[in-house]
């Protein structure tokens, strides 16, 4: 049985070599794919979801929770922080 401790100290191994980044598959609009879509099976259907308001917990050993709000305000974003 294999230590947990030396798992965790080891890097990762990875089989065969990762994907190279290539520029040309990168779309000049951020907005537009990179490419085309393959085939799309029957009956597939994308949802997609327009946020108004996003809020995350970043955890603190003390337990003094940080509560970052972003909030839309037309095309920017506003941050706030919640209490507690």
């Amino acid at each position: 049985m294999t230590d947990l401790r030396q798992l965790l100290r080891e890097p990762p191994v990875f089989a065969g070599a990762l994907p190279t980044f290539d520029p040309a598959d990168t779309p000049d609009d951020p907005t537009e794919p990179a490419r085309e879509p393959g085939p799309v099976a029957p009956g597939w259907t994308l949802h997609t979801v327009r946020a108004e308001a996003v809020e995350f917990r970043q955890g603190d050993t003390d337990l003094k929770h940080t509560r970052p709000a972003h909030r839309r305000a037309g095309e920017h974003w506003t941050k706030e922080l919640l209490w507690p």
